[in-house]
Order: structure tokens, then sequence, then C-alpha cells
């Protein structure tokens, strides 16, 4: 967006109050604790705790991602098109949070004496009927957002509140690893029993939340469109560009991030702590706090660039940010210097909160452009053929790390006494995998075509269809 361009003033129909975005926004504690729990405890539960191999841990981690995310376009399509006295959307909330809770509860429950492939199978398991769980509420809750308002910055507005409320809930992943080494516990696994039910119990509560305290949106033109399978859904997505463009940004950067996601914790480890785990767990700790006070303090900033730069160009400056973070890495991970870990994780989480804030504000732009093609509002299929291609993604990095990690010649049994070869490549595939794919994201959001005037336009012409007669425009005249 150019610097002199005109900004719209959100119409007060179109204005959502502080209860509704709290309401909706608080639910990000459980999407940010859904999202990322197993993949904050399970590596080390069952690689360091009970002996399982990377690479089936990396199996375990990518596989219910990659079947979950089939799931998502026939959750979406249900959504979009399910009626009730409740709404489209805070039945699954409801029944996805309730279940969600009580299956990752029991899924720590490992017993003692297994083999590596018993391990293997009860964690599957119980991970695919978890995830099916998350994306009964997961698809439903994040379509609430989006169909919250039409003003192409009150869109931005409420995603802040939902990332800002992801930031707050990554603090329970990130010390989940610390809370299991408690001296209180024998070991890791007994651990991971007590701080999963105590996981759970605060996944079920800030889930419930926009149930009891959001209003869902009631638009009679939504309820009264005719029903679109899953089969056109898919085709109407797809053929959309501007979502195709997104989603292939938000999916590079990920992948840059969680291919080597596993590595991190491994250099600070046998690198900096040269393989003395306990206080290695508070750095990670400490490390990960540093990124979720990040992620809330730069809400703000991000929201404010948006609104005075545009969407893309403030996605943009903050990816540059992590970038840079990104490369600090090489530096900070010191073992002379141990505190300088949160550093890097402070500045790359600046790019992740512009990232997760302003692409699903640019789902409901294209929503936009997506009825004003079809006829039709799709929160739902949109949000869920976007987590469709995100989960693929996912899986494959999460697979693909497990990989990464052996790749450098890790061994376990080896304990402190990793090689300097190991080492060495551990710590340049955790800065540089990471900072290539940011600068290919970089180079993608150059091409994404839509900015405040173009939705501007396209809100104008969706009100002259609706509203025979009049000419549409907004109250400004623009």
């Amino acid at each position: 967006m150019k610097k002199n361009e005109q900004h719209e003033e959100t119409r007060p129909e179109e204005r959502v109050s502080l209860k509704n975005k709290v309401g909706f926004g608080a639910g990000a504690v459980s999407e940010c604790i859904m999202s990322n729990s197993i993949g904050q405890m399970a590596g080390y539960v069952l690689n360091l705790g009970l002996g399982v191999r990377p690479e089936l841990v990396g199996w375990l981690l990518a596989l219910p991602r990659f079947l979950d995310a089939f799931i998502d376009p026939a959750m979406g399509a249900w959504s979009d098109n399910f009626r009730s006295r409740w709404g489209r959307r805070r039945p699954f909330v409801f029944a996805g949070a309730l279940l969600s809770a009580l299956i990752f509860s029991a899924m720590w429950f490992l017993p003692y004496g297994w083999s590596e492939w018993g391990y293997f199978w009860y964690f599957l398991i119980m991970s695919l009927i978890y995830y099916f769980a998350y994306t009964v509420w997961a698809v439903p809750w994040c379509a609430m957002g989006c169909e919250m308002t039409n003003d192409y910055n009150e869109r931005t507005r409420i995603m802040a509140y939902r990332t800002f409320f992801m930031s707050v809930g990554g603090f329970v992943p990130a010390w989940l690893f610390a809370l299991t080494k408690l001296p209180v516990f024998t070991d890791i696994v007994q651990g991971a029993r007590y701080v999963g039910c105590g996981t759970a119990l605060v996944m079920l509560v800030f889930g419930l939340v926009p149930v009891f305290f959001a209003r869902e949106r009631y638009d009679i033109k939504v309820q009264s469109q005719p029903k679109t399978g899953m089969t056109e859904g898919l085709k109407i997505s797809f053929r959309n560009r501007p979502f195709l463009l997104l989603n292939m940004i938000v999916l590079i950067v990920c992948a840059g991030l969680f291919i080597i996601n596993g590595l991190d914790p491994y250099v600070n480890i046998y690198y900096v702590w040269k393989g003395d785990i306990t206080p290695a767990a508070i750095w990670v700790g400490w490390s990960s706090l540093a990124y979720q006070v990040s992620g809330i303090l730069f809400v703000v900033p991000v929201s404010l660039l948006a609104r005075y730069r545009g969407k893309k160009f403030s996605m943009a400056f903050f990816l540059a940010v992590s970038l840079i973070a990104s490369l600090l890495k090489w530096v900070c991970y010191n073992p002379a210097h141990p505190w300088l870990i949160v550093i890097p994780s402070f500045l790359l989480s600046s790019g992740l909160c512009a990232l997760w804030t302003l692409s699903n504000s640019m789902i409901a732009d294209i929503c936009d452009v997506g009825e004003l093609d079809t006829g039709r509002r799709l929160e739902g299929t949109f949000n869920a053929v976007g987590g469709w291609i995100r989960k693929v993604g996912l899986s494959l990095s999460l697979l693909v790390s497990g990989y990464v990690i052996s790749s450098t010649g890790f061994d376990v049994a080896r304990g402190a006494e990793q090689t300097a070869h190991t080492i060495f490549w551990m710590r340049l595939l955790a800065v540089f995998f990471p900072a290539a794919m940011i600068t290919v994201a970089l180079i993608l959001i150059r091409f994404y075509p839509i900015t405040e005037e173009k939705v501007r336009e396209v809100r104008n012409e969706l009100r002259r269809r609706t509203r025979p007669g009049s000419d549409g425009l907004l109250p400004n005249g623009r």
C-alpha cells in the first residue's frame, strides 16, 4: 500500500465489541496449547524418557497431522452448511473442546516396560483421535473470527486479539518440558502424566470461552444460501489465486521453522550445556518465554503498521526481522553466555506474530473476493482448506525433522559425548535453513494482490448486488 493512500473508516455497524473480540480471541489460548503441546513434549518423553528413536518420533508427529489434514475440508463444509438454534459454529466448538481435553490427558499415560513399537502404536492411535477432535474445534472457531465483520481494518484488530491470546497460551507449551523435570516427579514419563492432565484442563476452559462469550454473527443471506458440497468448496478454494499464494507463503515459513524445530533444543543441550539436560531445559523455557512475550508486545506494532502501510508491507517487514533473528542464532547459542539464547527467540516471534495476525485477516478479505465470484460466504471452507494445505506441509516437515536430527549423526546413547561433526551440522542447519525459507517467502509476498483499496471495491460491489437501486457506496463516498 502506498503511503498516501486514503484509509476507509470503520462503519459503526461493522465494529465488533470488546466482549466479542475477547470472547473469540481467548480461544487462541486453547488453539496454541492444542496445536503445540504434543510437539513440545513428545520428543523428550518418547526419545529421552522411553528411548524411542528420533525417526519414529518424527513419524508419530507427522502421520496424525497428515491424516488429520484430510478431515479439514469435510469439517469446513459441514460447518458452513450446518444450521441450528445455537448457530453454525458453536456446537462444534463445544464438542471439540471437550473431546480434545479428554484425549490429551489420556495420551500421556504411557506404561513402563513396553517395546519401542508398543509405544509407537499407542501414541499414534491416541494422536489420531486427538487431532480429529482438535479439527472439530479449530475449523469452526477460525470461521467465527473471519465472519465477525466485513471491514478490512476491523478484521486485523480482531485477529490481533487472537494473536495476543495465542502468545499468552504459548506460555503453557513453552514450559511443559521443564515442568516434567520437576523434582517431585521420579522421571520425565511420570511428570508427563500429571503435566498432561493439567494442560488438558487449561485447554478445556479456554476452548469453551468462545461458546459462551463470543457472539456468532447471524447473516440472513448466509442462513438462506444454498449448501455447498465439499468437492465444490475445494474447487472454489483452489481456483482462488490470492488464497493459494497466501497459504504458500505461510507454508514456506512454517516449513522452514518446523523442519529444524527439534534441533534448537538439541543445540542448547549438547552445544551450549554440554549434555546437561536440567539447566538446558530451564533455558529452553526462558527462551520460549521470551518468544511468547515478544508475540504479545509485537501485536500492536504489527496492527498499526498494517493499518497505515497495509497488511502486505507489515508482514514483509516483520518477516525480515525474523530472518535477522535466525542468523543471530549462530552467535547467540553461546556456551560462554547461555542467556543470549533469548535474543533470537524474542526477535523471531515478531515475524510469526505478523504472519498469524495478518494471514488470518487476509483470509477474511479473500472470502470477500470469493463471495464476489461465487455469491457464497464460505469462511469455514476457506479456513479448512488453508488448514489442510498447512497441515500437509507441517506433517511432512515434522516427518523430515526426525531424519534431520539423525542425519547430523546424533546418537542418544552417546549422551554428552556427541561428535564435533554432529554439533557443527546441528548449528548450521538450525541457523541457515529457516533463514533461506523466510527469504523465499519474502520474495513471494511481493506478488500478493489484495490491498485495502481492492477490498473496498469488492465490498462496494457486493453491497450493490444485495441492495438493488442503491449505488452501494460507503458513507464516505469512496
